[in-house]
């Protein structure tokens, strides 16, 4: 069989939605490298613990007595113990999994996205001073 070039030749990517697909607006991530050398990445949510009920007294009418506060019922005994406290669930979407070159191509991606959408608003040094420091190249050692 001949060698076809693939010089011109163009290919087509369709983008499919999983079934289970839903959308997430994680506010931060917690996770780490794996014995295997992945990184792992827990996307999660803090929103504050909200009662699963609330217990209200009545008044001579059997109405709701709107002058006494509720009594909040929380499933975590620990909560209900300490009423003064307050309290926050970490609700985690989703884990990702990735190979350390695919963590960070699609890190850089995340923040080249961010950096040239022209409504961004970031001291531009700060961001690159950051970079500089996390990855721990001073500014006298870099040539590019």
């Amino acid at each position: 069989m001949a060698n076809k070039s693939t010089k011109n030749q163009q290919v087509k990517l369709l983008f499919k939605y999983d079934p289970n697909y839903s959308m997430i607006y994680p506010s931060d991530a917690y996770g780490g490298m794996n014995p295997k050398g992945k990184l792992v990445m827990n996307l999660f949510t803090d929103m504050h613990t909200p009662p699963i009920a609330e217990k209200h007294k009545l008044n001579e009418d059997s109405r709701i007595d709107p002058s006494t506060p509720p009594t909040q019922v929380y499933l975590d005994p620990e909560i209900e113990e300490e009423k003064d406290s307050i309290y926050y669930d970490r609700i985690i979407h989703n884990t990702v999994v990735l190979a350390p070159d695919d963590a960070i191509n699609i890190g850089l991606w995340m923040i080249s996205t961010v950096i040239n959408d022209p409504n961004f608003q970031y001291d531009k040094i700060k961001l690159k001073n950051h970079f500089l420091k996390m990855i721990n190249i001073s500014e006298d050692k870099t040539n590019d």
